[in-house]
């Protein structure tokens, strides 16, 4: 069976809805799942599992052996996460289901894909990188390409900054300031976390809090976002991640989303919420983030590397 997952930097996991999902979670409604019945290679392990791959999902079910394909890459005997259950209604929107390419070299699902095909010498290089673009100019759509044992070169212009990574579980940086025009939310160490696991950028409630100020954003009753003026797309100034001593900059048209509602009217909102827990410390950089900077990812020596779009 064919299944479209969402590939996430954010864990190691992999994850599909299986066949035996309840049909009230939204998760397994309208997804195709899938249905070790119909596979000649299963091996049943015989082991229950819970994640929290997904922070407050909850995701429960069973552990499955089986082949898995990443574009034309037989992974053979792969442990991956039947789900059966989540706490609560959670949907993937788009994907069926979830591949992991996190930095961690164990999950509860096994050995992460990215090492097993390493060590089965089927990578030239233990890296993967993402180039996220948009089709359209007013809504960022979740189109790109995705290298895995390698760059392509072609994706990016000037020089790579690379950073090493501080965390055994998460592709996480130290950033020495991030600045938007004249105001510093940031500066001398800053924890930035690169994940494709969400869209948004997400940062410190204060550091945020100063920055919609900035940009005279709106509150928006019920929801984590804020609603700007169109022309600020136009006016406001670059949003600038230093790192080991360069900048990676994003455009307005980078954090500013543009959207056309049912009146046929542009709706503009801010691509960068604040944290849900008020003393977390760190930056998250969502796909937001991927489109404008071409992302490398180095699982050997843990680094990240930086580089602007094309």
């Amino acid at each position: 069976i064919f299944l479209n997952v969402q590939l996430n930097t954010g864990t190691s996991e992999v994850l599909y809805p299986s066949s035996d999902c309840d049909r009230k979670f939204e998760w397994c409604r309208g997804h195709r799942r899938y249905n070790h019945r119909q596979s000649q290679s299963y091996i049943d392990p015989h082991t229950n599992f819970t994640s929290d791959a997904i922070p407050g999902a909850g995701m429960s079910g069973r552990l499955a052996i089986d082949q898995i394909v990443v574009g034309d890459v037989v992974v053979e005997n792969k442990v991956f996460g039947e789900v059966i259950s989540t706490s609560h209604d959670y949907s993937f929107d788009y994907f069926d289901g979830m591949l992991g390419l996190g930095v961690s070299s164990s999950s509860t699902t096994g050995t992460p894909v990215l090492q097993t095909l390493l060590k089965a010498g089927l990578l030239d290089d233990a890296v993967f990188s993402f180039s996220l673009h948009s089709t359209a100019k007013t809504v960022p759509m979740k189109v790109g390409d995705l290298v895995i044992g390698g760059v392509d070169h072609a994706r990016y212009t000037g020089p790579m900054t690379w950073a090493k990574v501080e965390s055994d579980v998460r592709w996480v940086i130290a950033a020495e300031r991030v600045q938007l025009g004249n105001i510093t939310l940031c500066k001398g160490y800053c924890k930035a976390e690169f994940t494709t696991g969400v869209e948004m950028i997400v940062g410190p409630n204060s550091q945020v809090e100063a920055l919609h100020e900035a940009l005279q954003a709106t509150a928006i009753p019920g929801v984590n976002i804020r609603s700007v003026d169109c022309d600020k797309i136009e006016t406001s100034p670059s949003l600038t991640f230093t790192v080991n001593g360069q900048q990676v900059s994003l455009a307005p048209s980078d954090y500013i989303i543009k959207e056309r509602i049912i009146s046929n009217e542009d709706f503009c909102y801010l691509s960068i919420i604040s944290l849900e827990d008020p003393q977390e410390d760190r930056w998250i950089l969502g796909a937001a983030v991927h489109r404008p900077i071409y992302i490398v990812y180095n699982f050997g020596v843990k680094q990240i590397g930086l580089a602007t779009a094309v």
